[in-house]
């Protein structure tokens, strides 16, 4: 039912039984408290049996005088109870008995009240007459709440009066967990009858523990007969390598019914291929819709933003009825979730017309919460708004990733189908990849031995898995200055005394021979037979290298050899990218720098070549692409794919402009702070600030950028 955890905080001491036990408690004494203890039995058992049917879960009546005998802090529910709306009673209380581990392992990510009620306002729920609300992935039910609210309000301004049957024929929520489907049905009934007076029955058959998807997974489109006017809701977040294989298995087809399934080969080698489950539900949620039906869904950014998602950014069901994105709410600037981490954004969409760009896209932001937890807030906090638009940045391909600019304003650089691969001939690599195993291939050197050997250690800490640290002497010849995340900054590369083992064939992409390591380096062959099963055992190794040599490691070509080369970060907040040439660490002879998998590198035939790049990449017109397109501080912010976007022309020494911007790369390694240098690249470079009319993108985005 849960994966397994570790109790943490204030549940130490307690199993993972006793946690489920002591929240269950907390539900009976809220139910024991409003409808007197006979009835509250009654509704626990009908619950309980409903909620964890399927689960393996056997729950008693008297668990509650089990969670009563647990020496703990008792939790009580906290939240505020307005006099005449709805709230969710259990919420606070799930978040502090479950850890978090927990809820992040189930993708939980709980809806503050005035978001979900802010999106049900986007889709004007109930706001022309009752309508069908369906939450696939109700958890305790905010959404429901927030649309109980809208009936009784709704009923008031006819005069009618609200009943039962009205409320759970419109209120319909689906959810896997058990322990959520619970709370759900706790707390419509005590609202409504908080609210209303009335008693929800006994058997309420519109909240249950399934699944969502699986329900549809036996369906073709046209065979679905349940629809609703309107779905809401923040379904988990969970990447596809994260779900359990056999769930993987049961879903494929629903992915692929669904095109979500976009890329192949290499681009999906390189990450193309990882898809979010927040984004299947969207498409079967969208599915169950009547006609004209409407959907307010809180998702993750990064499925506007990356080449993986472009399946979603389709905007089609199977049947070829056409999905309508009519706003996006961007809220990556705010903490909604108790993790910065969390980028979130709200959409609303509708079913029956086809998606017009450009769509109306708000920033919303607030200096005040931007470092706080949102989640906290029962009532929307005041929050600022940045009207934009957005629109593939790509005009002839509808799937390429969007770009966000300024209501006011028009995108700054051409798109990719205005550009001739003939002057654009860079390309974006990104750096060396151990497959997990940076604490095998990651060294310091203590010391120099002779002229061709070292004595090096092992930085065990900084590999994914346990590593063991070891001393040993190896071969200097296989050392490579190695350029981490940290080091890379604007115009500047600050190593540390870090050097990586490169024991990879340029030309044939994987391991150098055994036979040319057991004659040529077999100290360093010694070295890695200690770590065999480890690096064997990766998956990289695995997918990638499963006939090469166990050492094997990923995105090594000759272009890594490369003397120069322009690195900047990905996952950054903004492009900072240097110029990188031959550097002599730890009393090696100066050898060429390997950025590490995190960095991204365009390889240079010279230095003026890499200051040529630095300076263009560093400017701001190549940030505010960079920004429009990606989430910054997300991992497709800064990746290979920006480069498809930037139309960079061959460097030539001859250039006037080029050789100015290559002296503007030169200075910026000297002083990168310096606000005159910058400007002078901004001058160079396209739009400029407007500032050099010959080198402006016209203002319908479409001519090539040629400097």
């Amino acid at each position: 039912m849960f994966p397994d955890f570790e109790p943490d905080g204030l549940n130490k001491q307690l199993s993972q039984e006793n946690l489920l036990i002591l929240f269950i408690s907390a539900v009976f004494d809220a139910l024991k408290d409003v409808f007197g203890l006979r009835t509250a039995k009654r509704f626990l058992k009908n619950d309980l049996t409903e909620s964890w049917e399927g689960s393996g879960f056997k729950p008693e009546v008297s668990l509650y005088k089990k969670a009563e005998s647990l020496k703990t802090k008792k939790f009580v529910c906290s939240e505020a109870c307005p006099a005449n709306e709805p709230v969710d009673l259990f919420r606070e209380t799930y978040n502090r008995i479950f850890p978090r581990a927990v809820r992040h392992a189930l993708g939980e990510y709980y809806t503050p009240p005035w978001l979900a009620d802010r999106i049900l306002d986007s889709v004007s729920y109930c706001l022309n007459g009752f309508e069908s609300l369906l939450d696939p992935c109700c958890g305790s039910g905010v959404f429901l709440l927030q649309g109980l609210k809208r009936i009784l309000r709704r009923t008031s301004q006819e005069g009618k009066a609200v009943t039962a049957p009205l409320i759970v024929q419109n209120l319909i929520g689906r959810d896997v967990n058990p322990v959520s489907v619970f709370a759900c049905k706790a707390n419509l009934r005590i609202n409504v009858y908080r609210l209303t007076g009335l008693v929800l029955p006994d058997r309420m058959e519109n909240v249950q523990c399934a699944d969502f998807l699986k329900e549809n997974v036996s369906q073709s489109s046209d065979a679905i007969s349940e629809q609703y006017d309107v779905a809401a809701g923040n379904p988990p977040w969970i990447a596809w390598d994260n779900l359990p294989a056999d769930y993987r298995r049961d879903t494929e087809r629903l992915w692929r019914r669904y095109n979500l399934f976009h890329l192949t080969g290499s681009a999906a080698r390189h990450g193309g291929a990882k898809k979010d489950l927040s984004e299947l539900i969207f498409y079967a949620s969208c599915d169950r819709l009547k006609p004209n039906g409407r959907i307010g869904f809180v998702l993750p950014k990064s499925l506007f933003f990356t080449l993986a998602a472009g399946g979603f950014r389709r905007w089609t069901l199977p049947n070829g009825d056409p999905v309508k994105i009519e706003s996006v709410e961007d809220f990556s600037q705010l903490n909604l979730f108790g993790t910065p981490a969390a980028k979130a954004c709200a959409v609303t969409a509708s079913k029956g017309d086809k998606t017009s760009y450009p769509v109306r896209y708000t920033n919303l932001y607030s200096d005040k919460y931007l470092l706080q937890n949102c989640n906290a807030f029962s009532s929307q906090p005041k929050l600022k708004k940045n009207a934009c638009l957005a629109q593939p940045s790509d005009p002839s391909d509808p799937l390429s990733v969007w770009s966000v600019f300024e209501s006011k304003a028009q995108p700054v650089l051409p798109s990719q189908s205005d550009v001739k691969r003939d002057v654009t001939s860079y390309i974006a690599r990104l750096g060396a990849n151990s497959g997990g195993a940076n604490g095998v291939y990651w060294l310091t050197v203590l010391d120099v031995v002779d002229q061709s050997r070292v004595r090096v250690r092992n930085l065990a800490q900084c590999s994914k898995k346990n590593v063991p640290e070891v001393e040993t002497i190896i071969e200097s010849a296989l050392l490579y200055p190695l350029a981490r995340w940290k080091s890379v900054g604007k115009g500047v590369l600050d190593l540390d005394e870090t050097v990586i083992l490169v024991v990879q064939d340029p030309i044939k992409r994987t391991g150098l021979g055994r036979e040319l390591m057991e004659t040529k380096y077999p100290l360093a062959l010694n070295y890695l037979l200690q770590f065999e099963e480890l690096l064997s055992n990766r998956a990289a190794q695995k997918r990638f290298q499963s006939r090469g040599e166990f050492y094997s490691m990923y995105n090594v070509g000759q272009y890594t050899f490369s003397d120069w080369k322009c690195v900047w970060r990905r996952m950054d907040s903004r492009i900072r990218a240097a110029a990188v040439g031959p550097r002599s660490v730890a009393g090696l002879p100066p050898r060429p720098v390997f950025p590490q998998e995190t960095c991204v590198f365009i390889p240079a035939q010279s230095e003026p070549e890499a200051c040529y790049l630095s300076a263009i990449m560093n400017s701001s017109a190549v940030n505010a692409l960079a920004c429009s397109t990606s989430c910054a501080g997300g991992k497709s912010f800064g990746s290979p794919s920006l480069l498809s976007r930037i139309p960079l022309v061959q460097f030539d020494a001859n250039n006037p402009v080029h050789a100015q911007l290559a002296a503007l790369g030169r200075l910026l390694s000297q002083t990168p702070d310096d606000e005159r240098i910058q400007k002078e690249i901004d001058r160079l470079t396209p739009d400029g600030g407007g500032a050099n009319p010959r080198f402006r993108a016209p203002a319908n985005n479409r001519s090539r950028w040629s400097l």
